[in-house]
């Protein structure tokens, strides 16, 4: 380093980061995916869609129509690097609109009342968890009953919430970084 008479050197190396591919970049269609493969998993046999467009109808009823909607951001971002890349994570509270249409045999109201106990139960955050996925649940709105006439003029068994998640979707960006920094150092006051 230094002493009373010479210049010195400092030398400082940076971790090595993992050459991760951005893996928490999954989109809106990934977001669905996960919320598909979330229902098949606590609800087997009922038929999951994502939102339909106009002029489509419904399929026979018990289902679960599902729409997400971009929510708002919820804080700064969070920046790391690696080699080449920068990676930017955002922090969202996002929410997903649920249908759920029964029948005889399967009311709404009781799918409404397992997605409520799933819901906040500790088994939703470990399901997203163990997909490796920046999904995390936090609360639901209350269930409202919505009449809905279906093409038959019948009024069909319809519950509605709004089941609200965080979303960490990260983006990367190439970025050149320093993996080591060297620089000289002089005493202070050296006459």
């Amino acid at each position: 380093m230094t002493n009373a008479t010479k210049w010195g050197e400092v030398k400082a190396n940076g971790i090595p980061h993992e050459n991760d591919p951005c893996p928490f970049s999954i989109g809106s269609l990934g977001v669905y995916d996960c919320f598909i493969k979330y229902f098949d998993h606590f609800f087997p046999k009922i038929p999951v869609f994502k939102g339909m467009v106009n002029r489509v109808g419904i399929d026979i009823p018990p289902l679960i129509i599902m729409q997400t909607i971009m929510g708002k951001r919820i804080s700064t971002e969070e920046t790391r690097y690696s080699d080449h890349s920068m990676f930017i994570k955002e922090f969202s509270k996002n929410f997903i609109r649920l249908d759920f249409y029964g029948s005889k045999k399967r009311a709404a109201a009781d799918m409404a009342q397992r997605f409520r106990t799933i819901w906040n139960n500790s088994c939703t955050f470990d399901f997203f968890n163990n997909l490796n996925v920046p999904l995390f649940p936090l609360y639901l709105e209350d269930f409202t009953l919505r009449p809905f006439v279906n093409s038959e003029d019948q009024y069909s068994d319809h519950f509605i919430c709004d089941a609200y998640y965080e979303y960490h979707p990260e983006i990367e960006l190439p970025q050149e970084s320093a993996t080591e920094i060297i620089f000289p150092v002089a005493l202070a006051n050296n006459k």
